[in-house]
């Protein structure tokens, strides 16, 4: 199963956190990293995400619908481990959860917050600093039979503002 794991656009302040809505630059930012998610995987013969969970928060939920507008056969969920103080076993059981599922997903998105994000690439890579920190709209995609610490295998990391391939 391939797992992409993308950190929400940029956002701006509200008086609650959890409902910080995307700026425009966020949004555009979204925009393109779907397109270039799509543009790097069409090149590497990759399926694309047939699945899309997000944590509970608005901005998050926000970008998953910008992706999704790109991915119209992806189904989007929101999913209480993808909020921020989840844990990595809470993502776990999730990832297990997608597998178990009658119909086979072979590439799933996740939309989360930092530091969530970049502690699933080191927890699932198996060392630290694989992927650089992403920030808001930053993205890196792997690969793995099960979710399970150091199991997973680097396919590619694309930063704003221009979501190079990275590795």
């Amino acid at each position: 199963m391939i797992v992409s794991i993308l950190r929400h656009g940029q956002a701006g302040s509200a008086p609650i956190d959890s409902q910080r809505t995307l700026t425009s630059k966020g949004r555009e930012d979204i925009a393109l990293a779907t397109r270039k998610l799509c543009e790097i995987l069409d090149k590497r013969n990759l399926p694309r995400p047939s699945q899309i969970l997000h944590s509970e928060w608005l901005r998050t939920a926000q970008t998953a619908q910008i992706v999704s507008s790109r991915l119209p056969k992806a189904s989007v969920e929101s999913v209480r481990s993808l909020v921020p103080g989840a844990t990595l076993s809470d993502v776990d059981a999730t990832l297990h959860s997608v597998l178990a599922q009658e119909k086979f997903v072979d590439h799933v998105m996740l939309v989360s917050h930092q530091p969530l994000v970049s502690e699933l690439a080191d927890y699932y890579l198996g060392y630290p600093n694989t992927v650089p920190g992403l920030s808001p709209g930053g993205l890196f995609s792997i690969e793995m039979e099960v979710p399970v610490e150091g199991c997973a295998s680097l396919l590619f990391w694309a930063l704003p503002p221009n979501y190079e391939d990275g590795r």
